[in-house]
C-alpha cells in the first residue's frame, strides 16, 4: 500500500533499518536503537539469508561475519552491498561496487558522488554540525536562541574566506526546519530593476570562459547568449558558481592507493566536452524553470523588505516549508545528495536539477522528484527518485543565498560590462540575518577531513578484501 503523499510516485522501497537523520535546516531526528549504525549482526561467522532489507538496500539477502568481526552483506548476484567494520563504520555500496555512504559510531556520515565528490557531516553532542563539501571548504552550524525563537548560524569557510548565514526556525508536522534570513534588503526601485525586463537585451561576457573549471562541464551547461532580464543572468550565475566550487572540490577528492577492481572511491576526472552539433544537457527550457524560481525568490524578498518589521514575525503551529510551497517546485543541487531509486541508490550532484512532484512527505520524510537535468553517472534524466525533505529545504535555502550574492554583484556591476544602469540599491542591513563567524570553524573542518580519510581507508580495505570472495 502506498504511503501518504506518494501519488504518481514509484512503489515504496523504504527500509526501516535506515540510519538516523539529524537536525539541520529542516532536519528532524531519530533515536530508534535499531537505526544506530555499526550494530553487529549474525555474530559467530555464519551466513544469514533474509528478506533483502539490510543496510538500506532491498536486494541484500546474505550477511556474513568474518573471523575478525567484519560484517559483509551481499545481494542475490553475490555483489558486496554493505560492509560494517570492526570499529563500527557501516558502508553502503551501489550495484556497481561504488561506496556511496559511510556512517561511523562517532556521528560522521560520508557521502560520495559518482565522480568522487565528497560530503562529510558530523553531528556533535552540543547539537552543532560540521559539514565538509569536498576539500574546498564547508561549514560549521550552531543553534542560536533569539528572544525564545530558535535560529541556526552557519559559518562557511570557502578558499580560506569565512562568512556567516543565519536561518530562522519553524516546525512542520512536529519536525523543525530552518529558512535562510537575508542580511540585507534593497530599495524597492532596485528590486523592480531586477524583477522586470531590461530596456533591451544585453550581451555579457563571463570572465570564467577560459577558466579550468568550465571546460569539463561544457557538455552540461552553456550560458545564455543574451540577457533580456536579470533572472536569466542570475540563473547562469548560480549554476556556474555551483559548478566552479564542485570542480575545485573534485580536484582534491580522496584517491585510494592501488584501488582494486570492484571498489570505487573515484576522484573527479575532467571530461565530456560538448560537441559543436550537440546542445548542452541543461536545456533552455530547464534553465527557464530555474529562472522562474529565481523570480519567485526575488518577489518573496521584495515583499519581506516592504514589511514594517520583518524580524518581529512570529509563528504558531505548523508552517509549510518554502520547499513544499506549490510556487516552488524546481530545485538545484549544490552538493552530493543521496536519492532512493526504487530501493537502490543514485546520486544528485552540483547543479543537477529536479522537480518536486509531491506536496506531502511520506513517513520517512521523503518526497518524490523528477530529474530534469543531470550529469553523466548521476540519477538519470527523466527518472523519478525520492529525496529527503531536508535536502530540498537545503537546496531552497542555497538558492536564496545565491540569489542574494548575485543581487549584490549586480548592484556593484550595474552600468558596467554591458549591464544596464540600475537605480540605487541602497542596501539596508538586517540584524536578524547577521552573526559572528565561528572562530574554530577552520580547525573543525580540518579535523573532520582527517577523520573521514581514515574511515574511508578502513572501509576501502575491508571492501577490497571481500572483492570476489565466496560466501
Amino acid at each position: 500500500m502506498s504511503k501518504p503523499g506518494r501519488s504518481d510516485a514509484p512503489a515504496d522501497a523504504s527500509d526501516n533499518s535506515k540510519p538516523p537523520r539529524n537536525v539541520r535546516p529542516g532536519r528532524g531526528s531519530s533515536t530508534k536503537p535499531a537505526d544506530q549504525p555499526g550494530k553487529a549482526v549474525n555474530a559467530g561467522g555464519q551466513s544469514d539469508s533474509g528478506n533483502g532489507k539490510s543496510n538500506g538496500t532491498k536486494n541484500v539477502f546474505t550477511r556474513t561475519t568474518r573471523a575478525n568481526g567484519t560484517v559483509v552483506e551481499r545481494d542475490r548476484s553475490g555483489k558486496t552491498r554493505g560492509v560494517t567494520t570492526t570499529r563500527g563504520a557501516t558502508a553502503k555500496l551501489d550495484n556497481r561496487g561504488r561506496v556511496t555512504t559511510i556512517r561511523d559510531k562517532g556521528g560522521n556520515t560520508i557521502n560520495r558522488g559518482p565522480r568522487g565528490e565528497r560530503r562529510v557531516e558530523t553531528v556533535r553532542a552540543d547539537r552543532s554540525r560540521v559539514v565538509s563539501i569536498g576539500r574546498r571548504g564547508g561549514y560549521v552550524e550552531r543553534p542560536l536562541d533569539r528572544g525564545g525563537r530558535p535560529y541556526l548560524q552557519r559559518t562557511y569557510v570557502i578558499g580560506g574566506v569565512s562568512y556567516v548565514h543565519v536561518y530562522r526556525g519553524y516546525h512542520y508536522h512536529g519536525r523543525p526546519y530552518f529558512v535562510y534570513v537575508p542580511p540585507y534588503y534593497y530599495a524597492p526601485a532596485y528590486y523592480g530593476w531586477v524583477f522586470n525586463p531590461w530596456p533591451r537585451p544585453i550581451y555579457y561576457s563571463w570572465a570564467w570562459y577560459g577558466s579550468p573549471w568550465y571546460r569539463p562541464y561544457g557538455y552540461y551547461f552553456a550560458p545564455y547568449p543574451v540577457y533580456p532580464y536579470a533572472s536569466l543572468w542570475l540563473t547562469d550565475y548560480l549554476i556556474a558558481e555551483n559548478l566552479r566550487l564542485a570542480y575545485a572540490a573534485g580536484q582534491y577528492s580522496f584517491q585510494p592507493d592501488g584501488n582494486p577492481a570492484g571498489v570505487v572511491l573515484a576522484a573527479y576526472h575532467p571530461g565530456g566536452q560538448a560537441k559543436a552539433d550537440q546542445p548542452a544537457v541543461l536545456t533552455p527550457q530547464v534553465k527557464q524553470m530555474i529562472a522562474d524560481e529565481v523570480k519567485a525568490v526575488i518577489a518573496d524578498q521584495q515583499k519581506s523588505a516592504g514589511s514594517a518589521s520583518p524580524a518581529s514575525s512570529t509563528s504558531s503551529g505548523d508552517e509549510i516549508p518554502p520547499a513544499l510551497d506549490p510556487s516552488h517546485r524546481v530545485f538545484v543541487a549544490f552538493s552530493v545528495v543521496e536519492a532512493d531509486e526504487d530501493g537502490d541508490t543514485c546520486s544528485l550532484t552540483s547543479s543537477d536539477v529536479i522537480k518536486r512532484i509531491e506536496d506531502v512527505p511520506d513517513d520517512d520524510n521523503t518526497v518524490a522528484v523528477q530529474v530534469l537535468a543531470s550529469k553523466n553517472s548521476d540519477c538519470a534524466i527523466g527518472s523519478t527518485v525520492r529525496v529527503q525533505l531536508t535536502d530540498l529545504i537545503d537546496m531552497e535555502n542555497h538558492l536564496r543565498e545565491q540569489v542574494d550574492a548575485g543581487l549584490k554583484i549586480l548592484s556593484e556591476k550595474q552600468g558596467k560590462d554591458g549591464l544596464p544602469p540600475a537605480p540605487a540599491a541602497n542596501p539596508r542591513a538586517i540584524a536578524e540575518g547577521m552573526a559572528t563567524p565561528d572562530p574554530t570553524a577552520v580547525a573543525d573542518l580540518n579535523k573532520q577531513e582527517q577523520e573521514a580519510d581514515q574511515t574511508e581507508k578502513e572501509v576501502e580495505q575491508e571492501a577490497a578484501s571481500d572483492s570476489g570472495a565466496a560466501n
